[in-house]
């Protein structure tokens, strides 16, 4: 839901237990969604529900990943999703959305930050059900951001991977090897994205203000901006 100013400042002056809305942060991988919810929990009294290890945690991924090796629960999704031109991806990704749908239909907060997957957006009917429990802020890239983020993702795939879910983005030409395609469609991958986080989300934060943040308090008051800039 899209808060006035006055009743989102309200509410994050208000103690933990008496809350009464959420904040929710969509974005990219490597956005800085976990960064920024970690230290505004910590600032400012909220409870972090962190959805990547939810998933992780879940009973049915939990059971997959079980004997796969990885420093994290991500990184062991990562490598159980495998590359989207293998075989049985897609049934991967359908069932990695189901479980994620499972968790997003759960009750959270009031007083909760909602660390959500990149994927959310995916899930449009949960989403926009979770979305009215508090703001949706959405954590931009940027072109020259896009541009390192696709070169880390490439990278990642082989030594740290993460489950990504393309939606039908990915597809593979004739004569194409799956690198290939996987650089070809990524941007292709991350475009589509943003403008989803954006028609889902009550406001943006473009890349170059949240990544000159320092502070929990310095965030907070980017958000009242957007905020006032909505009126």
């Amino acid at each position: 839901m899209l808060l006035t100013l006055d009743d989102f400042k309200e509410d994050v002056g208000r103690s933990p237990e008496t809350r009464q809305f959420n904040i929710l942060l969509l974005g990219m991988s490597n956005s800085g969604k976990t960064h920024w919810a970690k230290l505004l929990a910590r600032t400012f009294g909220y409870k972090h529900i962190e959805f990547d290890g939810l998933m992780g945690n879940s009973e049915e991924i939990a059971d997959l990943i079980r004997n796969i090796s990885g420093q994290d629960e991500a990184e062991r999704m990562g490598r159980y999703f495998g590359m989207p031109w293998e075989p049985g991806f897609q049934e991967k990704e359908d069932g990695y959305l189901a479980v994620e749908g499972r968790l997003m239909s759960k009750e959270y907060g009031p007083g909760s930050i909602l660390d959500l997957t990149g994927s959310a957006i995916y899930i449009p009917d949960q989403l926009a059900r979770i979305a009215q429990t508090g703001l949706v802020i959405h954590l931009a890239t940027s072109q020259e951001a896009r541009g390192k983020i696709i070169a880390e993702m490439l990278k990642d795939y082989v030594n740290k991977p993460k489950p990504v879910c393309w939606n039908g983005i990915f597809n593979q030409k004739a004569g194409e090897t799956g690198e290939e395609a996987l650089k070809r469609c990524y941007p292709l991958l991350v475009s589509s994205r943003e403008e989803l986080y954006k028609r889902f989300s009550n406001i943006t934060l473009p890349y170059h203000v949240h990544k000159a943040l320092t502070s929990a308090e310095d965030f907070m008051q980017a958000v009242y901006r957007q905020l006032e800039a909505k009126k």
